[in-house]
């Protein structure tokens, strides 16, 4: 496990103000002279050499994108002096209505216009209704020192709103989803306190307490008893009750207690946050949840601990947890690939294609709190032309601005300074990855086999799945979170059913799929061998459903995980019955993978799979995904399409390459079924269009999205008791010749390397370099 430290120490919090001074929630005045410095010293359009090209942005106009607009306003505001904030934000018919407001008029009829956004997820942008916009000028007319600027003017109307929203606002449900409390509220607040009267400041802490008053964040209870099995991205959404709660801090409204309320909240995000940050975060320092979900769940809670770093409790130099949290940082390092800008992940798809890969808050802060440490910067530094301009993150950006020391330096540079493998396993997740080098075309395998999926959300039917990059392209990728379907994921079905979640043709949600046991992981010079067991997730649902039976077989988080390694996570220890109600879905024999990664010149892959049903016939589909542009989740991408300079496919063999790249020189990779017990069906190895059901079908159809998704498979399928399949995936470049292959006696050979395959009495092959 990668146990590394920040390099740079962390930043140490300015103290907090006494009781009603402002700002206190995430700077105070006394950080102020220095916030105007780091945004008015910015050279040229964009910070410290930040460029924006063509290639980062895709080929589209900065001019023309919101984001964009909406972090430079901040500077151009500051350099400028709109008359009552940034011009973009404050115009047509909201400036029309913000006159009004500013001139402290309460028969403004506020019933159509937007307050706020409806998702907690879309505030704290400095641009989304009233208050949002109230906040992003607000936080502008903080860094001029200019009495000019109308800060009373700001104040004002953001007082009315509050008077006139008051009238009609009612407080949603206890716990859930709080999307009704206005966290752009608290922040225009925050930066807008010290220029209101005190009446104007009672209109807006009375209706604040009225919006958190008796509020729980999000699964308060479940969290606490059970943090390992939680949907991180909902507790971290919903931490944003603090900024109300601690803004208001020594103030009264009508209600008395506002002041007090951040008593009563503390307590229970402190203990909220603790198991937060210890199980976001595995052992092994990857995230639980994918990374696109694990920087939702520090969308809010992130701003949240900044809050609580100057009220008694700083993870970030918690002796226990402040290293851990800080470890996070590697599982988007872990992933990004290939090693180039803009940043990828696994699912082959640019950062900015939200909600698959990080959301900026989440980096831009990591900068901030820990400088010059390399790792930090250099996440920052990938993303910022890939994302950052083109999110809605910018104000928060703005207001933790990180100096971006990191932007030159290369993957293999802050490998070297951070100690980080090319090689890693986190037992405690189930997942490993493994590549060549760290140079931009490397070869990059990633074998997940998940062993802690019990009720954490948004994993879905992947036990087993493989993603593959080379070239500097994705080859074998994951589709997606949409994709519940196991056919979305690079495994084996049999009889077109696999593993549950999604899979029956019934279209039922039944993720997350069962945990995995992992049965080897050995990495040696030469060649990386691992191996685990999926069958649980074939033959259970986590949903007790017709026509499926239901069974009251109990499991404990101690079976799953590394059969061979004493180690076993805390949480498995302590948490004795790892299901609820449960369905027979897919019984299976076995279901083993072994992957082997060869390093060397010539990287590639063998994939192993000994998986039987029983002892009938039935049609085994090997699966493994690739790339297809302009669907539902990946848009602007490549195709990636049969290579006919080699052939049309099938019979054993595809050669694949990208739409465009038909020059020699360019990469391709090689499918190669090497061994196949059974009749071949389908006109053998092929790449296949097909459709998959959308994970949350009701929303995607409410929001005008199609119901189905398209994929574009591989696939290769036998009749068979029990079909065996070893496949080799070979990177090369076009002009190469393919590799002679063999397998004779249980010994592979590729391009003279050999490898004996040894059948146990398991069921399970063991696989060796000879």
């Amino acid at each position: 496990m990668w146990t590394g430290r920040p390099s740079a120490g962390v930043r140490t919090f300015s103290a907090l103000p006494a009781p009603g001074v402002h700002p206190r929630l995430f700077f105070t005045p006394a950080d102020l002279p220095a916030m105007r410095d780091a945004l008015l010293d910015r050279e040229g359009e964009l910070p410290n050499g930040w460029q924006m090209d063509g290639v980062s942005l895709r080929g589209r106009d900065p001019a023309h994108l919101l984001g964009v607009t909406s972090y430079l306003f901040m500077r151009d505001a500051v350099a400028t002096g709109y008359d009552y904030g940034p011009s973009p934000l404050l115009t047509g018919a909201a400036g029309a209505i913000y006159k009004r407001l500013s001139t402290g008029d309460t028969t403004v009829d506020l019933s159509n216009v937007k307050l706020f956004a409806g998702n907690v997820a879309d505030q704290g942008q400095g641009r989304r209704g009233i208050y949002g916009k109230l906040s992003g000028a607000g936080y502008v007319s903080l860094l001029r020192e200019d009495p000019g600027f109308k800060r009373s003017a700001l104040a004002t109307a953001l007082a009315t709103t509050c008077t006139i929203h008051a009238r009609t606002y009612k407080p949603g449900k206890k716990r859930g989803f709080l999307h009704d409390v206005a966290i752009d509220l608290g922040i225009a607040y925050d930066m807008l306190a010290g220029a209101m009267t005190p009446a104007q400041r009672k209109a807006c802490v009375t209706l604040m307490g009225t919006m958190i008053r008796g509020r729980e964040e999000y699964g308060t209870e479940g969290f606490q008893k059970s943090p390992h099995k939680q949907n991180y991205n909902h507790v971290g959404w919903h931490a944003h009750i603090h900024v109300l709660a601690h803004v208001m801090e020594g103030e009264t409204g009508d209600g008395g207690d506002e002041g007090d309320l951040w008593k009563t909240t503390l307590p229970i995000g402190v203990d909220i946050q603790r198991k937060f940050v210890a199980n976001t975060i595995t052992e092994g320092a990857l995230p639980r949840e994918s990374g696109g979900y694990f920087s939702m769940g520090w969308y809010w809670a992130l701003p949240a601990n900044i809050i609580f770093a100057r009220r008694g409790f700083n993870v970030f130099t918690d002796p226990e947890l402040g290293d851990h949290f800080y470890r996070g940082l590697l599982g988007f390092f872990n992933a990004q690939v290939p090693l180039t800008e803009p940043l990828r992940n696994w699912d082959g798809r640019h950062h900015d294609d939200l909600p698959s890969g990080q959301r900026p808050r989440y980096q831009c802060i990591m900068a901030w709190l820990y400088g010059a440490d390399a790792l930090a910067q250099h996440q920052l530094a990938l993303s910022w032309p890939a994302q950052i301009p083109t999110s809605n993150d910018a104000l928060m950006c703005a207001m933790f601005p990180p100096d971006n020391r990191g932007n030159d330096q290369t993957v293999a540079a802050v490998a070297g300074v951070k100690a980080i493998p090319l090689t890693y396993f986190d037992r405690d997740k189930g997942e490993l990855t493994v590549r060549n080098s760290w140079a931009p075309d490397a070869a990059a395998l990633n074998f997940e086999s998940r062993v802690d999926t019990y009720r954490v959300g948004h994993v879905h039917a992947s036990r087993n799945s493989w993603y593959l990059y080379a070239g500097g392209r994705p080859w074998v990728i994951d589709q997606t979170r949409a994709d519940v379907e196991n056919v979305g994921h690079s495994t084996v079905m049999i009889d077109g059913v696999g593993q549950s979640g999604g899979a029956d043709t019934a279209g039922r949600d039944l993720w997350p799929s069962f945990p995995a046991v992992w049965n080897e992981m050995s990495d040696g010079g030469s060649l990386t061998v691992a191996a685990a067991d999926a069958k649980y997730a074939y033959a259970y649902s986590q949903r007790c459903m017709a026509p499926h039976p239901c069974v009251n077989n109990t499991f404990t988080a101690t079976q799953f995980g590394y059969e061979a390694d004493p180690y076993q996570p805390g949480w498995m220890t302590d948490f004795p019955v790892g299901q609820r109600r449960i369905s027979v879905f897919n019984p299976v024999a076995r279901a083993y993978r072994t992957v082997a990664f060869a390093k060397g010149d010539k990287p590639f892959v063998l994939i192993v799979d000994d998986i039987q049903k029983d002892d009938a016939e039935h049609d085994y589909e090997w699966v493994a995904n690739v790339p297809l542009a302009d669907t539902l989740w990946r848009h602007e991408e490549e195709d990636v399409n049969v290579d006919t300079a080699y052939g049309g496919g099938g019979e054993r063999d595809v050669v694949l390459r990208y739409t465009p790249d038909e020059v020699g020189g360019t990469p391709r990779l090689l499918l190669r079924v090497l061994r196949a017990d059974g009749a071949v069906k389908a006109g053998g190895m092929r790449v296949v269009d097909r459709d998959v059901r959308i994970r949350d079908v009701k929303v995607a159809a409410r929001k005008g999205f199609a119901k189905t998704e398209a994929i574009r498979t591989a696939s290769f399928t036998v009749r068979s008791v029990a079909p065996h399949f070893v496949v080799l995936a070979w990177p090369f470049v076009q002009g190469q010749d393919l590799p002679v292959t063999s397998m004779e006696g249980g010994v592979v050979t590729v391009d003279g390397r050999r490898f004996q395959l040894t059948p146990h009495a398991d069921g399970r092959t063991r696989f060796a370099e000879v």
